[in-house]
């Protein structure tokens, strides 16, 4: 799991990108985004209910993941049953941990009319975040290296300082998205 983690969280960033940006793609083409405003609909709750899809995808690639590796771990690995127990530790660690990422994929989206821009800002992102040291907690703070941290092996303080900065980081989007939401309004 440790040798895999690394390129399966990249993997599910890329797709999580791609996924805000068809999501938002759709709200911009033919000027369907102007066609919402007139509607009796909060843009705030547009937002939500694109989180509210991206999400539960989020959550079942990950589930599927996790299936596979336990799977693999049972089958070819002679895995016990605490070693199933830590991948589904993992899961949900990484789950948080992916938040703040999918949240601030559907704001970079929810700013750029053309997908391939928002396409572009988050994979510029993904690769940074696979060249920014792991170790330092400050630079690992960023959204898009949180995903690429392991939980075997790491002290519980840390996993709590973890989990914490991702609520607070998704939470900061949100307010981030909800503020450019009303300035867009105001000036549109």
């Amino acid at each position: 799991m440790d040798f895999n983690l690394q390129l399966i969280s990249m993997l599910n960033l890329l797709l999580i990108t791609a996924g805000a940006c068809i999501l938002y793609h759709i709200e911009h083409a033919d000027n369907g985004l102007q066609k919402m405003q007139s509607l009796p609909v909060r843009e705030s709750g547009l937002f939500i209910g694109k989180c509210g899809i991206l999400l539960p995808f989020v959550l079942m690639m990950l589930l599927f993941e996790t299936a596979s590796l336990c799977f693999c771990g049972w089958h070819w690995l002679d895995a016990g049953k605490e070693e199933l127990i830590e991948m589904l530790q993992t899961l949900g660690f990484t789950l948080l941990l992916t938040l703040p990422a999918a949240v601030i994929a559907l704001v970079i989206a929810s700013a750029c009319r053309n997908m391939w821009t928002t396409l572009g800002i988050g994979i510029l992102c993904i690769f940074t975040a696979t060249m920014l040291p792991t170790d330092n907690f400050i630079i690992s703070l960023f959204p898009y290296v949180l995903p690429f941290q392991i939980l075997p092996g790491m002290e519980t303080a840390r996993v709590i300082h973890y989990c914490i900065a991702a609520v607070c980081e998704a939470a900061a989007a949100c307010a981030a998205e909800f503020i450019y939401l009303k300035v867009r309004r105001l000036f549109a």
